[in-house]
């Protein structure tokens, strides 16, 4: 995770230069889905106690699904080996060393018993054995590899598989012992995390042209049928998760697209290639450093701006008979980096303001499925590129973008007008919220709104130079914020 962090951060910091911004879609979305990137928080490091306090904290915060990486190298036995070990059975789940799957166990059956989805995205690093060479952690998965690790991984949360313990080995168990009870079944999925970096796969390009996506098709393609195999035949499955750059070594999204669909490029697709079914390209838009309305002058990026830059090609790829249909996108990492990062980081007031501006433009979007929000805590300052996406400072301290999190305002200025948009997580159905204000001649109560039956409202109301906004609702409260020019 260092190294992605590190290589992504310097990639985009060489690509990024705030210009004017781009319209404003004509329609948004009702139904979009809150995900929280949540896996070094609910994993690794971390008490029994602490991750159910832990799913908790995220249900109440209004969270609608769990994102967890899975990676694949520390799920089997061996990974450093060239070959795969002798008598490894990698497409049952009983072969498994069960001890690296219990942390990701009571995380599933958690998550379940708290009404979360969990999305697992399963890829690299890789065990040796399961590349082409028998060497690499990252170059040339074997795709047969990949689909009896997926086989493996949904009949596991299939709904009936029993882990063992206590004595117990499957569902035989000592005389007088209870099996323990099935895993829950998981029933959404994503086929690797950020394909289109080369930390994550390689070879990026090949004979000097791109060669990423036409490798991830066939990984994508060995993911669906180990869920086929496994029962998960008609679970939602997203494609993707690219990057929002490829920086000078990697390949963009609208590039490595184009190869996962057998596109040239004027986005005619090879009859050799049959259409691809997804749910959803998956994305990560990141923009450290600037505001997410302002574009970059990269072409190449797609950031939170720029999203019309990934659904034009989703759209001409449908039109070329690429998919099935057009696939939305959804948002399944994002973040404002903050203080204390001294080169990207804006003020942690700032960082509140801009995370509600992003989700009003996801929002707005109806090409936009979901919105994602990574990390809860910050990362250790001793890393040598932390991200400081998270909602809490390392050291626990809670940021304005928490409190600003279960009940997001954004105040976007048109001239002498303001619209006022605002989401309240938790909680389903119709509820009453008081925007209040302070500055600009008036302190005090400004309006009651109810929201819409999924929490969403917004009202136009007159601008007021040095004035705040600040939205209240059952006890809770978020930050106080300014207003801000985009499209």
């Amino acid at each position: 995770m260092r190294i992605r962090r590190t290589v992504l951060r310097l990639c985009l910091a060489s690509t990024l230069l705030a210009l004017p911004a781009v319209p404003e879609p004509s329609a948004a979305s009702s139904r979009q889905e809150t995900i929280f990137d949540a896996t070094s928080y609910l994993l690794g490091d971390v008490t029994d106690a602490q991750r159910r306090n832990r799913i908790h904290e995220l249900a109440s915060m209004g969270v609608d699904t769990l994102r967890v990486l899975l990676v694949w190298r520390n799920l089997v036995p061996s990974p450093g080996a060239s070959g795969r070990p002798a008598g490894f059975s990698a497409a049952d789940p009983g072969d498994y060393p069960r001890n690296l799957w219990v942390g990701i166990d009571d995380l599933i059956r958690e998550a379940d018993a708290r009404g979360l989805r969990v999305l697992l995205s399963v890829g690299s690093p890789i065990p040796d054995w399961a590349s082409a060479g028998g060497k690499s952690s990252v170059k040339q998965p074997e795709p047969a590899e990949y689909r009896r690790l997926m086989t493996a991984i949904g009949r596991r949360y299939g709904g009936s598989f029993r882990p063992g313990g206590g004595g117990c080995v499957l569902s035989i168990c000592p005389p007088g012992t209870e099996p323990p009870p099935p895993l829950p079944r998981v029933r959404y999925w994503s086929a690797w995390n950020e394909p289109n970096q080369d930390i994550f796969l390689q070879p990026q390009y090949r004979s000097g042209r791109p060669y990423a996506g036409r490798l991830y098709r066939r990984l994508f393609l060995a993911a669906q049928a180990g869920l086929d195999r496994s029962g998960h035949d008609r679970d939602p499955l997203l494609i993707a998760e690219t990057a929002p750059s490829g920086g000078r070594r990697s390949t963009d999204p609208v590039d490595f697209l184009r190869g996962v669909f057998c596109l040239d490029s004027g986005f005619h697709r090879s009859r050799r290639c049959a259409p691809l079914n997804a749910r959803g390209w998956a994305h990560h838009p990141y923009s450290p450093g600037v505001a997410p309305f302002h574009v970059s002058s990269n072409p190449g990026l797609v950031n939170m701006a720029t999203l019309g830059r990934l659904e034009r090609a989703l759209a001409r790829a449908a039109r070329a008979g690429a998919t099935r249909r057009r696939l939305p996108v959804y948002i399944t990492e994002y973040g404002v980096q903050s203080v204390p990062d001294r080169r990207f980081g804006v003020s942690l007031r700032r960082q509140a303001e801009y995370l509600a501006i992003s989700e009003h433009i996801a929002w707005r979007d109806r090409a936009v499925g979901s919105y994602g929000q990574y990390l809860m805590a910050d990362d250790p300052p001793s890393y040598e590129f932390p991200f400081t996406t998270g909602l809490r400072l390392h050291s626990g301290r809670r940021k304005p973008a928490y409190r600003a999190f279960p009940l997001i305002l954004a105040v976007q200025r048109r001239g002498r007008r303001v619209l006022v948009w605002g989401h309240l997580r938790p909680g389903v159905g119709s509820r009453r919220v008081e925007i209040r204000v302070r500055g600009g001649g008036r302190s005090g109560l400004l309006r009651t709104v109810t929201t819409s039956g999924r929490g969403y409202f917004s009202f136009r109301s007159a601008f007021r130079a040095g004035r705040r906004w600040r939205a209240v609702s059952s006890g809770q409260s978020g930050p106080w914020i300014r207003a801000y020019r985009y499209r």
